[in-house]
């Protein structure tokens, strides 16, 4: 029944404690008979090798589980910026998450990123205060940190009973009640009445959950103003209501890591989420067209699947797939809408971490994995050929960080190239690219992190040995200004003459982060729609790398204006004057070397403030903000990645080991000329 389906993510600020959260759903679901332990690298979700062995989630990992008659697609997401492609895609179709906060620190810089992107795909969300167990926890200031931080209209629905160490169970507000977790797992949830001495705290506290709920709930706000809105069933449909709505965010509390709470947040998946029928359907659109259509997840209509990620080993790879409408089973034909080609559905499957589950089918709202797609990428919808529907593809922030990689004898190049390819495929913020000067292999990727683990992906999954280089920065270039370029060429081969004559300009683009092609010529004439495709991929690709410093181009758009052609055959000559055209074009527009800036939030005591900012203000940081939490600063400023390399290291120097920072890419910028040349850019 697709009403009692909840598709469901973790999502959190690294050592928030998502995946020991994660773990505990797990186990307390049956699912697991043993309680994972990140620090010994027993997890479920956490099951890749490099994920073991430092202590951290890189990839979204999947598991389906059984609460209360209920089933729960649960995804697991890492929490580290430098993986955030796959908190992207993991939420991109999903529609609920559980958000996890570090119950002494409350919101953390990559809480608000991953805020920022359930907000951006309409995904309803409840709280987890965490870790209410260490020192130094503070229920209310993590709620007040989610209320200023966020900007979010949050209520809690349950109190702590004691705070770290003396930290004792829950009180359920709207039941009224104490929870204690008993046994040497906590899953023995046994309830009392609610202490003696939080009496006024718990009567004052659900006297605010009725009024927030009466205040964005009109039927609610009905029953409460007749005197009937104490009652559990009509809280529990109102905070429904405002979940999937998003008018309002119920926050929970507890601490995974001792086994308190994590029952009580899956009872609210299956109480406040919505089923993948209650969400707005998807929209697609008919390729080649401009018409969208609203897809319902019928089980009977024609198949619509997105894939949201792909993964490769030395077994070959693997499809995750959320089906949209319409039930796929094994052998079943599709067809790839963006690669037009033909796709069998065969190994159809429930990924619980490592472990296989094998599906006879999945039903609308499922997620579910298959081996054996040849054209799928990250983003493409599957569908019927006679009916191609496009859902809306996914968009991964630019690269910053580049090193160069080699294989060590030449007998490993195709290798490398093949593995290469796989993990491009496989991750959207992976790219690579030979240098046109030297003749190197350039990967880049979203971070020094991304780049270690891409490595030890390489030596550990595929056996390969290569050499790297040191971590770079990965610039762009722009252009300064428009610029026209016109090109003839005209040469006689053999018996054919080849002509082409082509005239474009580039113009400046600054809310385009990619290059974009626009056809501006006033008619179609007598120039072939081939020509205009060839005159199209060879001027895209001439604009892909600047003049300046053989970087590539973004903030531009290339326009073709004008084009003749001559009665022969004349492929090459449009390819190479369209590429002429635009390199006169790129002498007359100027370019400028553009870097890319990380927003940098940094935490430290207040007794190493002083210290962080003056050593970032050497850094050629722009300090944003500095946010003041009990004894915790935090620092918010723009800085050039190019004054981060080794920051973490020398940030725990700086601080006595008391400080911790993340970053995120914020935008690129042009690099100053002082700086320029003390690079040698």
């Amino acid at each position: 029944m697709i009403d009692k389906i909840r598709n469901i993510g973790t999502i959190a600020h690294i050592d928030a404690g998502k995946t020991t959260t994660t773990e505990r759903m797990i186990y307390y679901a049956g699912k697991s008979h043993k309680l994972g332990s990140v620090d010994e690298g027993t997890t479920v979700t956490d099951f890749d090798p490099e994920e073991a062995r430092r202590g951290i989630t890189i990839y979204s990992a999947t598991t389906r589980l059984s609460w209360d008659g209920h089933t729960i697609n649960l995804i697991d997401t890492p929490g580290h910026v430098d993986f955030t492609a796959e908190v992207e895609r993991s939420l991109r179709v999903l529609d609920g998450a559980v958000v996890v906060f570090d119950g002494v620190a409350g919101v953390q810089p990559q809480s608000e990123t991953v805020w920022r992107q359930a907000n951006r795909y309409g995904v309803s969300r409840l709280c987890f205060v965490n870790k209410l167990d260490r020192t130094g926890a503070d229920f209310h200031r993590a709620i007040g940190t989610i209320e200023k931080r966020l900007g979010a209209k949050v209520v809690p629905i349950q109190l702590p009973i004691g705070l770290e160490g003396d930290f004792a169970g829950i009180v359920d507000l709207i039941g009224q009640r104490s929870l204690r977790f008993e046994g040497d797992d906590g899953r023995d949830v046994v309830a009392g009445p609610v202490p003696p001495a939080m009496m006024d705290e718990v009567a004052m506290y659900r006297e605010q959950l009725l009024e927030k709920l009466a205040e964005v709930d009109l039927v609610f706000m009905e029953l409460f103003l007749a005197g009937g809105g104490g009652d559990e069933a009509a809280i529990h449909a109102a905070l429904r209501r405002c979940v999937i709505s998003h008018a309002l965010y119920p926050v929970l509390c507890g601490s995974a890591l001792k086994n308190k709470g994590v029952q009580c947040v899956l009872d609210a998946v299956v109480r406040y989420f919505p089923s993948p029928a209650e969400v707005p359907p998807a929209k697609a659109i008919h390729a080649g067209t401009d018409k969208t259509t609203a897809i319902a997840p019928d089980p009977d209509a024609d198949p619509v699947v997105y894939a949201f990620k792909t993964k490769s080993d030395l077994n070959g790879e693997v499809t995750f797939l959320r089906v949209y409408a319409g039930t796929i089973t094994n052998g079943m034909q599709l067809y790839n809408v963006r690669a037009a080609r033909p796709e069998r559905i065969t190994n159809l499957s429930i990924l619980h971490g490592a472990k296989v589950e094998n599906l006879a089918q999945a039903l609308p709202g499922q997620i579910a994995a298959v081996r054996g797609l040849r054209y799928t990428v990250t983003g493409d919808t599957l569908a019927l050929k006679k009916k191609p529907l496009l859902l809306e593809r996914l968009a991964f922030p630019e690269t910053v960080v580049s090193m160069s990689i080699e294989p060590k004898t030449s007998a490993d190049k195709k290798k490398l190239d093949d593995v290469l390819a796989k993990l491009a495929k496989d991750d959207p913020t992976f790219k690579c690219m030979t240098d046109a000067e030297t003749g190197q292999l350039i990967v880049s990727g979203m971070g020094e992190l991304h780049l270690e683990v891409i490595k030890a992906r390489m030596l550990g999954d595929f056996n390969l040995d290569c050499s790297v280089g040191r971590p770079r920065v990965s610039y762009r270039e722009t252009i300064l200004r428009e610029g026209v370029g016109e090109a003839v060429v005209d040469r006689k081969l053999g018996e054919t003459t080849q002509y082409a004559r082509v005239k474009l300009v580039l113009e400046p683009a600054p809310k385009v982060k990619e290059l974009a092609f626009i056809n501006r010529m006033p008619s179609a004439g007598p120039l072939l729609d081939r020509y205009k495709l060839v005159i199209q991929e060879s001027a895209m690709s001439a604009a892909s790398t600047g003049m300046l410093a053989g970087y590539p181009m973004i903030r531009m758009k290339v326009a073709l204006l004008d084009a003749e052609q001559r009665d022969e055959e004349s492929d090459a000559a449009f390819a190479s004057a369209a590429s002429i055209a635009v390199r006169h074009a790129l002498e007359q527009a100027g370019e400028s070397l553009l870097e890319p800036i990380m927003k940098l939030a940094v935490e430290t005591p207040e007794s190493g403030l002083g210290d962080v900012l003056g050593d970032l203000q050497s850094r050629r940081a722009e300090i944003r903000d500095v946010h003041v939490e009990g004894e915790l600063r935090t620092v918010v400023a723009l800085v050039p990645i190019s004054e981060l390399f080794g920051y973490a290291n020398h940030l725990r120097s700086l601080t006595q080991g008391r400080g911790s920072c993340s970053m995120e890419p914020h935008d690129f910028v042009e690099v100053p000329t002082t700086i320029a040349k003390r690079h040698e850019l």
